[in-house]
């Protein structure tokens, strides 16, 4: 009698795990398309830029997916990340099937993100960049600019594109930094937002020759952070 009623106090107290609702099946399908996606992001692959900056974020939805299924059903973190697994598996597999059918994977994907960005915009809103974020970003990029002009001159394809960006880049912290300027072609503030850059560009360039390079820099800050300054500049 006291082993039974030892055994129902302890069954009360840590309850049976609950199996995965559709809702938490579905949520977890998106923090493998947003996975998938990031992965894609940080590699530079061109089919993912078209969507919206997801590799911090994304990592950040997971995190908040994965403790509300353990706190809601009960499941370890072990199941739950087998399942998130499972689901970057199916999608891969769905991916690889379309290709070999004839069809267009991408456009499946486009579909997925469509209602898997929505859910992480209402958990994890995107911050508006800061001024701060354009102009070191316009520095990283003007400093890849500088490197592949050298390697591969200024008429190159690569320069032109990155050098559109650094332009990109450029304009948007003079809106930022210097809202009131008068003067409708935005001259002034221009010419003061390229010269704060030149500056950020030195300061960079010390750290990137500190680091051993641009490439040893930008593994020591992560990928993410000059695939982040693509997306502003787009």
């Amino acid at each position: 009698m006291i082993f039974s009623t030892l055994l129902f106090i302890q069954v009360a107290s840590n309850p049976l795990p609950q199996p995965l609702t559709e809702t938490h099946m579905r949520d977890i399908g998106c923090v493998a398309t947003l996975g998938l996606i990031a992965a894609d992001q940080r590699k530079g692959m061109a089919s993912s830029i078209r969507f919206p900056n997801v590799m911090e974020r994304g990592k950040t939805y997971a995190g908040i997916v994965g403790e509300r299924i353990m706190a809601e059903t009960g499941q370890s973190r072990d199941v739950v990340r087998l399942a998130i697994g499972q689901a970057v598996e199916d999608q891969q597999n769905r991916a690889i099937a379309i290709e070999k059918g004839g069809g267009d994977a991408k456009a499946t994907f486009a579909e997925l993100m469509a209602k898997c960005v929505p859910l992480l915009d209402a958990e994890v809103p995107e911050k508006a960049p800061t001024k701060d974020d354009y102009r070191f970003c316009a520095a990283i990029i003007g400093l890849s600019v500088d490197e592949i002009e050298g390697r591969e001159g200024k008429d190159s394809g690569n320069a032109m594109v990155m050098r559109g960006l650094k332009e990109q880049l450029t304009r948007k912290y003079a809106v930022l930094a210097y809202p009131d300027d008068p003067n409708a072609s935005m001259l002034p503030s221009l010419k003061r937002a390229e010269d704060e850059i030149k500056l950020e560009k030195l300061v960079q360039l010390k750290r990137a020759k500190e680091a051993g390079g641009l490439e040893a820099m930008a593994e020591a800050d992560g990928e993410a952070k000059f695939q982040r300054c693509i997306f502003l500049g787009e």
